[in-house]
């Protein structure tokens, strides 16, 4: 709903609007689009780095589901269907029209933003990719040489993983990453530049997976046992209390940031820069309350489920014998 205000509004800019941020001159080699229009958001934003991305992994996470119903286990339809949305978000924040105003608008930009650090992390973690490819992947059949799979358990086995892995490890980790952008000239960087895109949009993808993995995943490599529930519940606590300090203090309540490049920036429609903030804010906070719950409601989940996760577990040591005649 802040998005469709921010995009709705298309008063003229006026004195004051240039004084905050909202008119001023063209800046060089950035175009400005027009006012949004259905036809606008639906287009194709240029670039192939996502696309490219998004097509590779919904594509190997079918071939995983494939060869398991040609196994006999079918491979549960709620989370392929988790993991092809999870892409789904990813693509529409970056990769169609929403994405061309997200260096001209603050909400749009937000919007991007927590899509690829939240909502879209969590359903890839709900979607157990890791539990899809130790299952799928068949053992290397050579003595000395290793296959896909067994990397993949060299990989989690490591005891690095284990500390990576800890809640109260990735949600530093998760908070530099997504929330120093507001409190540094990164944000402004983030606005004028596409390469500052493709550096930053992955980030914030790998740290929100990373953070939901640590609070929805066994504790680390060789244990089925869940994180203990304080320390979960306390890293969760800590995320929300930022998030919610950046919503609302620095995007709602404070002063305009990257005031540089809106006083540059020639868009002649659409809200105030400073009105625009804080619909962003509006639009951050609304994202927090709802990802929290969602959160709590997937680790409730998680923990009424030992088995599936000791099975999770128990794939990563023991190899399962090849299969003939699977694709």
């Amino acid at each position: 709903m802040g998005v469709a205000v921010g995009l709705s509004r298309t008063p003229p800019p006026t004195a004051p609007a240039a004084a905050q941020g909202g008119g001023g001159h063209a800046v060089p080699d950035v175009v400005v689009p027009a006012s949004p229009s259905p036809g606008a958001l639906l287009d194709v934003h240029p670039g192939l780095v996502f696309p490219v991305l998004a097509a590779a992994a919904i594509g190997f996470y079918l071939a995983g589901v494939r060869r398991m119903s040609a196994r006999g286990r079918p491979w549960p339809w709620l989370r392929t269907l988790a993991w092809s949305a999870s892409w789904a978000l990813v693509l529409l924040v970056t990769s169609s029209g929403l994405a061309s105003y997200g260096g001209v608008l603050s909400s749009v930009h937000v919007l991007q933003h927590f899509t690829l650090s939240l909502a879209a992390p969590l359903l890839m973690v709900l979607a157990r990719p890791g539990r899809l490819a130790m299952s799928a992947l068949r053992p290397s059949t050579g003595q000395d040489l290793r296959g896909p799979r067994e990397w993949l358990v060299a990989l989690r086995g490591r005891p690095v993983m284990g500390t990576v892995l800890h809640p109260l490890v990735a949600l530093p980790v998760y908070l530099v990453v997504n929330y120093s952008v507001y409190v540094s000239g990164l944000y402004g960087w983030l606005l004028r530049s596409e390469v500052a895109d493709v550096v930053f949009f992955p980030l914030f993808l790998m740290s929100g997976t990373l953070f939901f993995r640590a609070l929805l995943g066994p504790a680390g490599p060789g244990t089925a046992a869940a994180p203990r529930l304080p320390v979960v519940l306390a890293a969760l606590a800590g995320w929300a209390a930022v998030h919610g300090a950046v919503a609302i203090v620095v995007l709602r309540s404070g002063p305009l940031l990257a005031a540089e490049w809106w006083s540059q920036l020639l868009r002649l429609w659409g809200p105030m820069p400073i009105e625009d903030q804080q619909t962003a804010g509006r639009i951050a906070a609304t994202y927090g309350v709802a990802m929290l719950f969602a959160t709590v409601i997937a680790i409730l989940r998680r923990r009424r489920r030992p088995r599936e996760i000791t099975a999770h577990s128990a794939a990563t040591a023991v190899v399962e014998p090849q299969v003939q005649g699977t694709s």
